[in-house]
């Protein structure tokens, strides 16, 4: 089975769902389905994969998942990922470990049986541009739309919107997040970093999009608008 192994820097942002329709009308798009285990499982789940002769300190992931990504064009392709505890960069929470193993249809119908911990379903695009330092490396704006979620699955009142942006090292997450690249739209959006779990695509994924996360992100964006006025 492919596996990938990476230290992940992703920089969040929530966007609205009028400038995220916007920026995707048009575009080609995959519709993502996944679904989280149980915290308890992912010990089992590691030592069944045999994460331990595959990655060093496999004991260190927190959470597990498997996903189904349909493509625009193509077959799906099925994976199941594991992800450590997030850690800073610059006092945001943006860098973590992952590990992902792609796996057969068949076997992530079985697991999916497992994955009660929480489930959503969103389109991904893709929107790409460039840093406007360091000889123009490219970057590549993931903009999902949340449609369902919840434990069980139900459909969202509107949908969630989110940007995820993930660079190769400190440096560029310094440049991204300092709007040194040529991503307009992002300046009109509120980064997440320091929301905690509050916001997290776990616990939409367990909740929905309920009231509690509601008033959470219009604290967030009432202080994002306030700074932006001073």
């Amino acid at each position: 089975m492919p596996v990938r192994e990476s230290t992940e820097i992703e920089v969040k942002y929530f966007i609205l769902p009028t400038l995220a329709r916007e920026i995707t009308r048009g575009r080609e798009y995959s519709r993502i389905e996944q679904h989280y285990f149980p915290r308890k499982m992912v010990g089992e789940l590691v030592t069944s994969f045999d994460l331990h002769q595959r990655v060093e300190a496999s004991e260190d992931f927190s959470s597990a998942r498997i996903r189904k990504v349909a493509h625009p064009s193509g077959p799906s392709t099925y994976y199941l990922e594991f992800k450590g505890t997030k850690e800073s960069i610059d006092g945001a929470k943006i860098s973590r470990r992952e590990f992902g193993i792609e796996i057969p249809k068949a076997l992530f119908s079985q697991l999916k049986e497992h994955a009660v911990a929480g489930s959503l379903i969103k389109r991904r695009y893709e929107v790409r541009g460039h840093f406007l330092l360091g000889g123009s490396s490219p970057l590549v704006a993931q903009i999902d739309l949340v449609e369902e979620a919840g434990q069980p699955l139900r459909k969202l009142p509107r949908e969630f919107c989110t940007v995820d942006v993930e660079v190769t090292d400190a440096h560029h997450a310094k440049l991204l997040r300092a709007n040194r690249h040529s991503l307009e739209f992002l300046k009109d959006c509120v980064e997440l970093a320091d929301t905690g779990k509050m916001l997290s695509t776990r616990r939409l994924a367990k909740r929905g999009f309920d009231e509690e996360q509601r008033a959470t992100l219009k604290g967030i964006i009432a202080a994002a608008l306030e700074s932006k006025s001073a």
